[in-house]
């Protein structure tokens, strides 16, 4: 009999002599009776029985798991691979097709086609992570090195779990991340988020192991993966649901399980961003991870950090917040760990050192008491003017706010002394001092700011109002300037002329009565109503459609429903004067938040709490209304 077939009758018994044992078996002892090298006390057996029952790690023909063997990178993405077939998330049968797809790209990195003792799923497994985005082509060139596969540490196997895992979470992965390991300096910039992904998720601890750290540059091995893809697992196939709860970690690795946005009900939990306090109102500005605003009477709210009650006046921009919230009301706001703050303005930077953690360079700034110098790894998180920058964008005399950790940087926001921004503004308002001022940046951040003083705002003589699209001006982050451009970032009107020629254009006529031409792009983007796509010929006169804009003109036009106007008597809860909202309670108990129609004749000046109003306009969504006429009631 060949070698070969001696190998392969081998493997069909040792196939049939697991099959009957795990069949027999009870599940309390399926690892330990399964497996020759797993005690049935062994602090990792429930994730080896997890991984195992789900097809996500097989052992290994010998009746072995190998628990301390250490993995490579292939087999990382292989088993990740196998937990989301394993969750329902993919159809393994398409992974033949993406491995046809890629197959060149595979091939050239010396990918094997079988890895034990996951065996011919290889080039499937890279395939799926290619299409996916979990790995970049230029990454296989460290799977194999001299003819070895090149084993995984836990910070790669974190970011591909991660990436695999937000292939079906979509979370925002743009929020400054802070976290509590002793050697976090040692996580870089781009792993930060799908660490915090995973932390938030409940698949690791954010305190780590027994002494406080995360160790990314130790090798992972087969029971320290098994863990992290149990974990995993429930969260995808939906059996865990992350509360949040943060427990102590595993006394036996750090890979114990430990949500940026929990609700139930009414109720409602989630990570964000204090924008801005209005102390004279009582009143919250909070953007949460995908940039929504949320506003919030902030009056009855608890406010905790570290355990202690604290009062509005403690809340600052810029704070990383637990927001609770029930029905709508902000009941509890949570200040989540801040560092000790510094600002000053930066001077230079030292070549690159390195110590025991790893490389960075000494950064010094003049403060108001003197020069200061700080340690800068690679995990500090640099935005400089609105966007994502690293040391080398810092410039001789930039404003940086700084969050620290003893000498150690965690933080910067960069300021240049004068910087030009575009945006769309996000309410009207009268730039005297005093007044907020809310800009969304083209790149997705945004400019929210009380104005210190009153600002300079150049415009045609229209005025600037909620949606146009303006240049703004910053010294050192303050807003100085804002300068029309006179572009709007949403027209709506009613067409009047459609021109279908080589340069198509319509005509509308928009509320106040002006007639404009818009010229439509050979791209443009025709939304209809329901969401279906169209096209030009979809369009009729007389109808009601939407412009959205940007600097070179509309992109997507949107046809309207004709929206119902209707009136409701109601009682006026709070006047939030600056903002110009009002929040009213109608007869049934529906609680309204009501907008000013531009050009509206009437004054937020005019009401007051408790007051008995009628209301008339347009329902906007389910809790807000845009009023054309609000009149109190005697």
């Amino acid at each position: 009999m060949k070698t070969g077939m001696k190998n392969n009758m081998r493997r069909i018994l040792a196939t049939c002599l697991l099959v009957v044992m795990m069949v027999s078996a009870p599940a309390s002892g399926f690892a330990a009776r399964l497996f020759t090298d797993v005690p049935e006390d062994y602090w990792a057996m429930p994730y080896i029985i997890k991984v195992v029952e789900n097809d996500i790690m097989p052992g290994y023909s010998d009746a072995t798991y190998k628990p301390s063997k250490a993995v490579s990178k292939l087999e990382v993405i292989t088993a990740v691979y196998n937990t989301i077939s394993a969750s329902d998330k993919f159809d393994k049968l398409q992974g033949d097709v993406l491995a046809m797809k890629f197959g060149a790209t595979i091939d050239a990195a010396k990918i094997p086609k079988e890895l034990a003792p996951y065996g011919e799923t290889t080039w499937a497994a890279i395939g799926y992570a290619l299409e996916n985005e979990i790995l970049h082509p230029d990454e296989l060139k460290g799977f194999v090195i001299e003819g070895e596969l090149a084993e995984a540490t836990k910070l790669e196997a974190s970011i591909f779990l991660g990436k695999g895992m937000n292939v079906f979470l979509n979370e925002n992965l743009q929020r400054i991340i802070s976290f509590d390991y002793k050697d976090a300096f040692s996580i870089t910039s781009a792993a930060a988020p799908y660490i915090d992904l995973l932390i938030q998720n409940e698949v690791i601890s954010s305190k780590g192991d027994d002494k406080g750290n995360f160790n990314p540059k130790q090798v992972v091995t087969r029971e320290v993966l098994a863990t992290l893809l149990s974990g995993a697992y429930g969260v995808l196939s939906g059996e865990i649901v992350p509360d949040n709860n943060d427990d102590d970690s595993d006394s036996s690795d750090d890979s114990s399980t430990t949500s940026s946005s929990v609700s139930s009900g009414d109720s409602k939990k989630y990570e964000a961003i204090v924008s801005i306090v209005h102390d004279d109102l009582e009143i919250i500005e909070i953007r949460d991870g995908g940039g929504k605003l949320h506003v919030y009477d902030g009056s009855d709210t608890t406010i905790k950090r570290d355990g202690e009650n604290l009062d509005l006046a403690d809340v600052n921009k810029g704070m990383d917040v637990t927001v609770h919230e029930d029905g709508g009301e902000l009941v509890k706001l949570v200040i989540n760990k801040q560092f000790d703050k510094t600002e000053g303005k930066y001077e230079a930077k030292s070549d690159t050192l390195t110590d025991e953690d790893g490389e960075y360079r000494v950064i010094t700034i003049a403060t108001d008491d003197g020069k200061k110098y700080f340690k800068a790894y690679d995990s500090a998180v640099i935005v400089k003017d609105g966007e994502t920058a690293d040391l080398d964008d810092l410039e001789l005399g930039d404003r940086l706010h700084m969050n620290v950790e003893g000498f150690m940087v965690r933080e910067v926001e960069a300021y240049s002394k004068k910087t030009v921004v575009s945006g769309v503004l996000n309410r009207t308002t009268d730039f005297k001092k005093g007044s907020s001022i809310s800009v969304q940046l083209e790149k997705g951040s945004y400019i929210d700011q009380i104005l210190e003083t009153d600002i300079e705002v150049k415009s045609s003589g229209e005025g600037v109002r909620k949606g146009d699209i303006v240049n703004v001006t910053l010294e050192y982050g303050k807003v100085v300037l804002v300068e029309a451009t006179g572009i709007s970032s949403e027209l709506s009107g009613v067409i009047t002329s459609i021109l279908i020629s080589k340069t198509p254009e319509i005509t509308i006529q928009t509320g106040d009565g002006a007639t404009k031409t818009i010229q439509l792009k050979e791209d443009m983007e025709y939304v209809l109503q329901g969401g279906d796509s169209g096209d030009i010929y979809d369009l009729r006169l007389d109808q009601s459609v939407t412009l959205k804009m940007d600097g070179s003109g509309a992109n997507t036009l949107v046809t309207n429903k004709v929206a119902e106007k209707v009136k409701f008597k109601a009682e006026i809860i709070d006047v939030y004067s600056t903002a110009n909202l009002l929040k009213v309670k109608d007869d049934d108990g529906q609680v309204w938040t009501v907008s000013f129609k531009e050009g509206a004749t009437f004054s937020i000046l005019d009401y007051e709490a408790g007051e008995s109003v009628f209301v008339f306009g347009v329902e906007l969504s389910d809790d807000l209304f845009e009023a054309e006429l609000v009149i109190g009631m005697e």
